[in-house]
């Protein structure tokens, strides 16, 4: 309610301002997703742009922007009200978003590209980060095949616990106590 994100259509959503994180094709996936019929919007934490700047003016309706500056905790919050986490980056460091949106039990479709292959670790949700059609299509399955999304909520649980700092912590020092012992 804090954002006035509505309850009843499906809702994707999309993180970042970069031209990097490929919002042009979630643009077009949601247009896509429109004209196949779907009660869908983008939920857009840190956008910036002016949507009044759009071509198609139906499609600002459809969005609905989040400051850049969220407190962190209420982060999985929002995340947890949106059904799918499109992430199409072209270039990923981390993929923080990708693990983050597996931990709080939201099924996400990202590039196959840069580190996040590594994060998801699931061709079934990777996808090239340039093709609209490729992306829309698993939107659409996930959306209307509940086994299949149930499944992916389940496969990104137990992926996201192999990223955990007490792992990672546990790991540096086993390396440092075998590189010095």
């Amino acid at each position: 309610k804090k954002y006035n994100i509505p309850y009843k259509p499906k809702k994707i959503l999309i993180c970042g301002t970069g031209f990097y994180k490929n919002h042009i094709t979630s643009i077009k996936v949601l247009e896509n997703l429109i004209n196949l019929n779907m009660d869908i919007m983008i939920i857009w934490i840190g956008h910036k742009n002016n949507l009044s700047l759009m071509k198609n003016k139906k499609l600002i309706n459809k969005i609905v922007q989040l400051p850049t500056m969220i407190p962190r905790k209420e982060i999985p919050k929002i995340f947890k009200v949106c059904d799918v986490v499109l992430y199409p980056s072209l270039y990923e460091g981390m993929g923080n978003i990708t693990l983050e949106a597996m931990r709080c039990g939201v099924p996400i479709i990202c590039s196959n590209t840069s580190s996040l292959p590594e994060i998801a670790g699931d061709k079934e949700i990777m996808c090239n980060p340039l093709d609209d059609e490729e992306i829309t299509n698993k939107i659409f399955k996930l959306l209307n095949d509940n086994q299949f999304y149930q499944k992916k909520i389940q496969d990104g649980l137990n992926r996201s616990k192999l990223f955990s700092y007490e792992k990672m912590h546990e790991e540096i020092i086993n390396l440092y106590e075998d590189e010095y012992l």
